[in-house]
This record gives C-alpha cells, structure tokens and sequence, in this order.
C-alpha cells in the first residue's frame, strides 16, 4: 500500500511539473502572436495658431496612419 502512494505522488508531482513547464513555456511564447510598439513609437503634438479664447473640453486630433483599407500597416 505504501509503495502505491509513493508512487501516485510521484507521478501527480510529475504532472504538476509538466503543466508548470508547459505554462511558463507559453507565458514566454506569448509576446511572439501580440503586436508590440517600442517605446519610441509616440508623438509629440504642439497645436499652435488658435485664438486667444480659453476653451475647456476635449479635442480629436486625426493622425494618418500607412494602413491599407484592412488596417495592417504598410
């Protein structure tokens, strides 16, 4: 009976290091499929040129962007 538990503990701390190999493999492999942008990739956005009057409240400044209509960059 001892040799039996000796050896379902073996083999549940086999499976254990098993799904923790393939978990931290995946962890690494992860980053590989997810698009990423260094951390020169920004802009910095001066607006100049408005009049004199302070206005509050929010503004939508359009970039363009070197996409296709199917939005992959080119």
């Amino acid at each position: 009976m001892d040799g039996n538990n000796t050896r379902k503990t073996v083999l549940n701390l086999l499976i254990a290091f098993v799904i923790l190999a393939v978990v931290v493999f995946l962890l690494f492999l992860g980053p590989a499929f997810v698009s990423t942008t260094m951390p020169n990739d920004s802009y910095m956005i001066e607006i100049t040129g408005l009049s004199g009057l302070a206005v509050n409240g929010t503004a939508t400044v359009m970039i363009p962007v070197p996409a296709n209509a199917e939005g992959e960059l080119v």
